[in-house]
């Protein structure tokens, strides 16, 4: 606890922006459904910090202006290292000369899916109380010294319910913790809850005190059948390459304007400046297919 008085508060503190929206020592959420590109997201965002350069260019857009630059982890749950290997030989046909000499001294990826590899950051105890898991201090280690890590996916950070609001509130205060402690921003990838139409931003599956604790959350989502129509694309099978990013959540920020993403083959995302057409003005969906692994 600490206490901070109006005296304190005569000269405005520095805030230290990780991402838009997102402070040094706070937790988010980026949030999608399966193989709508988080995995993806999340490299490009650890490029983006690692580097300090806009995130997602190469199609007349970014995703966002380049962020003060930093050390960044990335732990990867779900993929094998042989899948993250190719990933990132996909991503670095975007890197210059001069990146590629200083990405792995600031980004450290790590595939965490061997037999005896075990995320869980809180594990309920016999007895049934909840306490930290063997996680816990290694996630603190490697938060030291860091401007972001990006863990994926939450479902693996416990052995709890997911939709019990105590149980989500004991993950969230832990991460938080650690956030605190350490200074370093967590950015966590969690799974959407399916909806009828597609257009659920702000839904998320499990508690309600998952999205509470987060400071940050940005939801992504495939282009609906409705928007291609909008933007002009005829194509049922084309609108599925283009993804939509929007902020659904940031404590600390200005409300920012959604961002569509498109597919490229091989998986990586660009940053895409859509414009609303007119009637009788369509996209061929043309382009060359994704082939995202």
């Amino acid at each position: 606890m600490k206490r901070i008085t109006f005296c304190e508060a005569a000269k405005p503190p520095h805030l230290d922006f990780v991402l838009p929206g997102m402070l040094a020592g706070t937790v988010g959420l980026i949030v999608g459904q399966g193989a709508v590109g988080k995995s993806f997201l999340a490299l490009h965002i650890g490029i983006s910090v690692a580097l300090g350069k806009p995130a997602c260019t190469g199609m007349g857009d970014a995703l966002w202006p380049a962020p003060a630059s930093g050390p960044v982890a990335i732990v990867m749950g779900e993929d094998i290292p042989k899948v993250v290997q190719y990933r990132l030989n996909e991503l670095r046909a975007a890197l210059s000369p001069d990146d590629l000499a200083q990405i792995d001294a600031e980004l450290d990826v790590q595939s965490w899916t061997d037999e005896q590899d075990d995320l869980r950051v809180i594990q309920r105890q016999p007895g049934g109380l909840i306490g930290h898991g063997p996680f816990y201090a290694k996630l603190r280690a490697l938060a030291e010294g860091r401007r972001l890590v990006i863990l994926d996916p939450l479902a693996f950070l416990h052995d709890c319910d997911e939709n019990n609001n105590g149980d989500m509130t004991t993950l969230m205060r832990a991460l938080g913790g650690i956030a605190r402690a350490t200074g370093c921003a967590i950015l966590v990838l969690h799974h959407i809850g399916k909806s009828k139409d597609g257009d659920d931003w702000e839904r998320s599956r499990g508690a309600s005190a998952l999205t509470t604790a987060v400071r940050l959350q940005l939801n992504l989502t495939v282009m609906s059948a409705s928007e291609a129509v909008e933007y002009g694309i005829a194509d049922d099978l084309e609108r599925h390459f283009y993804i939509r990013l929007a902020q659904v959540k940031a404590n600390y920020g200005k409300p920012v304007e959604p961002k569509w993403l498109r597919k490229q083959p091989g998986g990586r995302l660009m940053a895409y400046a859509l414009q609303k057409l007119g009637k009788g003005n369509h996209r061929s969906g043309k382009e060359r297919r994704n082939g995202a692994i």
